[in-house]
């Protein structure tokens, strides 16, 4: 993947995270929804939460195309991609059958730690393919550590910490690129002028 995609995908990433976190609260703001009507207001809000959570995947992407490592192997990008899908499916099953209750109280948790395990699966798909990076401790060790500092982070969530994410990688790719580009304008002086 080039940086450029990984841009364009670190935008999408930010426009979905936002408006699915945000949008909702402001229609609710600006009347645009009535509060009195508590179960549209209710599926707005799940749809919003799926939104955002379906964000997370053009996000990993984008980081994978900043980290400029494959995964591999692939089926760990394949793994994780399917487990940032499982919150946002729920959500949606919940947004269909409000105002019941589908999911149970006690697979909550569990749910929401898909998406740190994620990370995790992510995180240990682009360590090196051999050398020390690849013993079972080391990997054991990323990979718990990735998904613990995510799933604290997201414990925490604020309605910020994903955008804010976000926003950070388009920042990060953007520089990239542009130094990308100014060193191959700097190689092609220095290539003519050795001519």
């Amino acid at each position: 993947m080039t940086l450029r995609h990984g841009l364009l995908l670190a935008v999408v990433a930010l426009a979905m995270t936002t408006i699915g976190a945000w949008g909702p609260p402001l229609l609710l703001a600006f009347g645009a929804l009535d509060p009195a009507d508590q179960l549209t207001a209710l599926r707005v809000v799940l749809v919003g939460n799926a939104l955002a959570l379906v964000g997370f995947i053009p996000l990993l992407l984008a980081a994978l195309a900043l980290v400029d490592r494959p995964a591999l192997p692939a089926w760990l990008l394949r793994l994780a991609i399917g487990l940032l899908l499982v919150r946002p499916a729920v959500v949606v099953v919940e947004a269909i059958a409000s105002p019941v209750a589908v999911v149970p109280p006690s697979l909550t948790l569990p749910i929401f730690l898909t998406t740190a395990a994620a990370s995790g699966v992510a995180a240990i798909s682009v360590l090196p393919t051999s050398g020390p990076a690849r013993r079972p401790e080391r990997i054991a060790v990323v990979g718990l550590g990735v998904a613990a500092l995510v799933g604290l982070a997201l414990f925490g969530y604020t309605g910020a910490i994903v955008p804010v994410a976000a926003m950070g990688l388009v920042i990060a790719l953007a520089l990239r690129i542009r130094r990308e580009r100014e060193q191959a304008r700097f190689d092609e002086l220095h290539g003519g002028a050795d001519r």
